[in-house]
């Protein structure tokens, strides 16, 4: 189930739980309302989750759109017009959701999206490359994950598109933990059906699930190697040939909060 209970079942974060998030100083913050409806819904920002499609939704969904132009960016029109921090006034909206998604799946459609295609891939770019001493394009799958991300002491201090999913999340009863693969079905008991399909049934930044290369062991290819291969015949890495073995297994470490998270959201 990916639609809670708010008087029975109050997902992963009652107060004897806190202490499972462990999350750093300064995480857990962007939560944006907006209006469905006529009902008020909480909407908890994680990155690499949909988010897009959302900051779509919201826009247009908001009587300032017409300002979007003069904050430069969705992002920027959120914080400024719809952000939300008090947690009593999240609490008194009649939806709290957030989406989650598979770990391994996660961290490779980043890598495809944020390195190979370059999609709003500056911030983190910068980070990696300011972090590991070399170039984006020298940056293979294997390298991300060896060396940026279990290279870190805590990966909630590195770039936030690479977060824990569970670092997003307030002391909230959530109403609606919805996995990303039922994204528009859920969504359709908020919105109704047909504007759940305008914004949730076209999938954006989608990678990793793609035709493939016709080559062995991909997940060690630079993103240079990758670029030239895209560019050369539209191919990109499948997200069975990232997930090596061993690193889906060094992830599934890293990301060890979030796999447990969602098994006690399946478990409900």
């Amino acid at each position: 189930m990916s639609v809670f209970d708010n008087g029975n079942i109050a997902l992963l974060l009652r107060d004897k739980m806190l202490a499972f998030l462990e999350k750093p100083r300064g995480l857990g913050g962007s939560h944006y309302v907006f209006e469905a409806s006529g009902r008020r819904v909480a909407y908890c920002y994680i990155r690499k989750n949909a988010s897009t499609a959302f900051k779509r939704l919201i826009v247009d969904s908001s009587p300032h759109r017409e300002a979007l132009e003069d904050c430069g960016s969705r992002i920027r029109f959120l914080e400024r017009y719809h952000r939300e921090d008090r947690l009593k006034a999240l609490a008194a909206c009649d939806y709290r959701i957030f989406v989650y998604r598979d770990v391994l799946r996660r961290m490779a459609s980043l890598f495809v999206n944020k390195f190979v295609l370059s999609e709003g891939a500056a911030d983190i770019s910068k980070d990696v490359a300011q972090r590991l001493g070399r170039p984006v394009e020298a940056l293979s799958f294997e390298r991300f994950v060896e060396a940026y991300l279990d290279g870190a002491r805590n990966v909630n201090e590195l770039d936030p598109h690479v977060w824990e999913q569970v670092s997003h999340l307030r002391p909230l009863h959530y109403t609606h933990a919805i996995p990303l693969e039922r994204l528009e079905a859920d969504m359709a008991s908020i919105l109704g059906r047909d504007r759940a399909r305008e914004y949730f049934g076209r999938k954006v930044n989608v990678a990793g699930a793609g035709k493939g290369i016709d080559a062995a062991d991909v997940a060690s290819w630079d993103v240079a190697s990758l670029r030239a291969r895209h560019g050369l015949d539209g191919s990109l890495p499948t997200y069975a040939q990232l997930l090596r073995a061993d690193l889906a297994s060094c992830l599934s470490r890293i990301y060890r909060r979030d796999e447990r998270m969602i098994r006690r959201i399946r478990q409900q």
